[in-house]
């Protein structure tokens, strides 16, 4: 089951993505202004989030396997085993 919360956040995601789909236009000229380090930086921050975000999914796997690896030697009763290298 989905939480309530994360429903929310989708359709907050879903709002901002239409709205900035129909006011956002591309500028006539790059040059001016601040207009392209703008753009730049909001495209690095996406690409640094998305980053981050498949790092910390690839250390939460990393954990998971460990985890499961170490069950499969140790056995249910690991955790007392004195000799643990």
């Amino acid at each position: 089951m989905v939480s309530p919360r994360l429903t929310r956040l989708g359709s907050i995601k879903v709002s901002f993505t239409g709205l900035a789909w129909k006011t956002y236009h591309l500028p006539q000229d790059w040059t001016v202004g601040g207009t392209l380090l703008r753009h730049v930086l909001g495209l690095v921050s996406y690409l640094s989030s998305t980053i981050v975000d498949a790092y910390n999914k690839a250390l939460i796997s990393l954990h998971i396997w460990a985890a499961v690896s170490s069950y499969e030697v140790l056995g249910d009763f690991g955790e007392h085993h004195e000799h643990f290298p």
